[in-house]
């Protein structure tokens, strides 16, 4: 019997501007293997969570950019309903593979620690 595949859901999607300020502090993390890019305009890359869940203190969280080696994680930005984001945090990655056959496998991108479905159960427009 195969296994049961888990029910996919959405992205949050839920989108602001990165602050200029911010977007200058993304930059002065450098160091070898990183990526010079960083995301100005930010979607939710959580699944699809409440207004009520997120008084919970779920709060929206995007990839602003990966940390160069030898970090473990990235730099993501969160915050709360319309607010812009105020400040950018450094968080380990999920890593939790997929269980998927190789060739077929993935780990989650989203960060430690972060509520609901790991980044393969959820479909990104």
């Amino acid at each position: 019997m195969r296994p049961r595949r888990p029910t996919r859901q959405r992205n949050c999607a839920a989108v602001v501007a990165l602050p200029a300020e911010l977007m200058l502090d993304a930059l002065e993390v450098r160091g070898p293997g990183g990526s010079e890019e960083v995301a100005t305009v930010l979607v939710c890359e959580l699944g699809e969570h409440s207004e009520q869940a997120e008084h919970a203190g779920d709060a929206h969280a995007a990839l602003v950019r990966p940390l160069p080696i030898p970090h473990p994680g990235s730099l993501w930005a969160r915050w709360r309903g319309e607010d812009q984001p105020e400040e950018l945090v450094m968080l380990a990655d999920c890593n939790t593979p997929n269980g998927a056959p190789p060739g077929q496998d993935d780990t989650c991108f989203l960060p430690l620690g972060h509520t609901g479905r790991c980044s393969f159960e959820i479909d990104y427009p």
